[in-house]
């Protein structure tokens, strides 16, 4: 069987999750949007603040995985 390669990835705001398993397109529109609500908006938060994390997966293990299927079948996000 071929291994299906993907990549998603998360937003923080410091130690919180804004964004987590984003598409590349997702990611590039939902990085933009974080970045300007925090120059918008006055709060303690910085653009330093904002830092993200790259993930490489294997689609087949994803779908292999009983814990995955359960977990994004019931939220309606099964990869397409």
């Amino acid at each position: 069987m071929n291994e299906v390669m993907g990549t998603m990835y998360h937003i923080y705001l410091k130690d919180k999750c804004l964004h987590y398993g984003l598409t590349e397109e997702e990611f590039s529109k939902a990085w933009e949007t974080a970045k300007g609500m925090i120059v918008l908006m006055k709060t303690e938060y910085t653009i330093d603040d904002l830092s993200y994390e790259e993930l490489n997966y294997s689609r087949n293990a994803m779908l292999d995985s009983s814990h995955w299927l359960t977990n994004h079948y019931i939220s309606g996000m099964i990869l397409k």
